[in-house]
């Protein structure tokens, strides 16, 4: 997804993973217990059939609060 500054003013980066492949599948989807601005966190996803792996740079060094927000969005049955 696209950078973003959320409801609550968290700063979420663009997703910058070349890897897998990105769906908006979720878009399908309301997700009533998300802000309105937010919901299109929860709408797209990047998947793979191998691990994705994902990397940050960091500008110094410090103690830093990093959450990672994952939204299953598609489903196969009996799954």
């Amino acid at each position: 997804g696209y950078r973003h500054v959320g409801a609550y003013g968290i700063i979420y980066q663009e997703d910058q993973n070349p890897v897998g492949i990105v769906s908006d599948y979720g878009s399908r989807y309301i997700f009533p217990n998300v802000p309105l601005e937010d919901r299109k966190l929860y709408e797209t996803e990047r998947y793979h059939n191998g691990d994705l792996t994902y990397t940050f740079d960091i500008a110094k060094d410090g103690e830093y609060v990093i959450v990672l927000k994952f939204s299953e969005i598609v489903h196969k049955a009996n799954e």
